[in-house]
């Protein structure tokens, strides 16, 4: 990947809604160049869709409930997800994006409470891919975990790897919970893979039912 991978973890209240950048390594994975992937570019299939209820990947084959009464992130939101300029921002840039190796956030939906946050992104090897796998889980439980300690308004009463049976099996989901501004606030993400590319599902925000959406996901028929 040419880019390090950054997160936009929902921070919700009733009142505003922000996503803050974190940087889950301290230094971009480079200097992969074996073997790289013949899968070639990917396609518009990998962003995805959406009908108001939940959130289907025809690329990866997956399936996401959402919270009630969700609303769906514009491109100028997912321009301020990624970083970029809005003027222009589109689906076809977040594909290039994809393709160029960067973590792409292709998708976000806001409720009162939680936010459902979908990026993806390419690996350039099958060097690149087995060090990630390898290494993410707890590099991102860690990178969260700095990213709430360093927020005064938010208190961690527990952290940690636990097993969910999500997407057909039983997957590591990196889980945050805690109180945020007095209240109770929960951030739980996984992975998923396919192929030369992965999937990242976050879902932030106040109580405790963000694991429940992981639950109750499925993979597609085939």
């Amino acid at each position: 990947m040419k880019k390090c991978i950054e997160r936009k973890m929902g921070i919700k209240n009733i009142l505003a809604l922000a996503l803050s950048a974190l940087t889950i390594f301290g230094a971009c994975m480079i200097g992969f160049s074996n073997e790289a992937f013949a899968a070639g570019s990917v396609d518009a299939s990998i962003l995805g869709s959406t009908n108001g209820k939940s959130y289907t990947n025809e690329y990866f084959g997956v399936k996401i409930p959402l919270f009630k009464n969700s609303t769906i992130g514009t491109d100028a939101d997912l321009a301020a997800d990624n970083g970029v300029d809005p003027n222009g921002y589109s689906a076809d840039k977040r594909i290039a994006a994809i393709n160029a190796g960067e973590h792409v956030y292709i998708q976000h939906f806001e409720s009162n409470n939680n936010v459902v946050s979908i990026a993806v992104g390419k690996f350039d090897s099958k060097e690149e891919k087995q060090l990630f796998m390898k290494t993410i889980a707890k590099e991102d439980l860690q990178a969260t975990i700095d990213a709430w300690n360093e927020d005064p308004d938010f208190t961690i009463s527990e952290s940690g790897l636990k097993k969910i049976n999500c997407f057909g099996k039983d997957r590591p989901v990196i889980l945050v919970k805690g109180q945020y501004a007095g209240r109770n606030f929960t951030s739980a993400h996984t992975f998923y893979f396919k192929d030369d590319c992965y999937m990242e599902v976050l879902i932030d925000g106040y109580g405790r039912n963000q694991t429940e959406v992981l639950k109750k996901s499925s993979l597609l028929k085939k």
